[in-house]
């Protein structure tokens, strides 16, 4: 198998999603990154792709295609051949798809807003009211994950893009919010420990980290 090309900010969550679920399939894949902001100035960025990232480059089917909710169905449907992060049988199916939109939707929604919102606003607008959601599912369910006892694509869809976010955040913001989590929303914050303790999970964000201080794209 050639290695998919993928391109993409890695400041922001989509590309993290991608990256994600190709690291858990163990797919070989070539990381191209650069600042989204200043990408007409950025030697890393790929002319063709620079507007429509994160982006996926798959030799092995010709196929270019953009948009982190596509590119990550086409991932799974192509190359999750053992069902590895996937369900087939009805209605896991269609629940899987179900809380994967929920997040491309309302993320994807809010995160593309934040600079017009305080960081409160959007912990409002958004995370509490999912971390809510997502309790009441695990409580009513039993579930130890979204669908059923085992990590499904979306799982990882809502992990990549919460650890994602904290840049955006202040330290103590982040270590506030984190008692709230824990004391609110007890089974939505074990599900998400579960997660953390994933290896391509620690794996994707300790590469993250380096690449952002190497590249001088660290927040003040």
């Amino acid at each position: 198998m050639k290695p998919l090309k993928i391109y993409g900010d890695i400041l922001g969550p989509q590309l993290c999603k991608v990256v994600l679920i190709v690291k858990e399939l163990g797919l070989p894949y070539v990381l191209k990154v650069f600042d989204h902001s200043t990408v007409d100035k950025d030697p890393y960025a790929p002319t063709a792709l620079s507007r429509a990232v994160p982006a996926l480059d798959d030799p092995n089917n010709e196929l270019v295609l953009w948009e982190s909710g596509a590119i990550v169905e086409y991932i799974i449907e192509t190359y999750d051949k053992d069902n590895k992060l996937h369900y087939t049988t009805f209605p896991q199916v269609w629940h899987q798809k179900q809380w994967a939109w929920h997040q491309f939707g309302g993320h994807e929604a809010i995160l593309g807003k934040k600079a017009f919102i305080s960081i409160r606003d959007y912990y409002d607008a958004l995370i509490r009211g999912n971390l809510a959601t997502i309790e009441s599912h695990l409580g009513s369910t039993g579930n130890l994950y979204l669908i059923g006892d085992r990590v499904s694509y979306a799982d990882l869809m809502f992990i990549a893009a919460k650890e994602a976010s904290k840049i955006t955040l202040t330290e103590s913001f982040n270590q506030e919010f984190e008692f709230e989590w824990r004391s609110r929303w007890p089974r939505s914050y074990d599900w998400h420990q579960r997660l953390l303790q994933r290896y391509t999970v620690r794996q994707l964000f300790k590469e993250r980290a380096k690449i952002i201080r190497e590249r001088g794209w660290l927040q003040e």
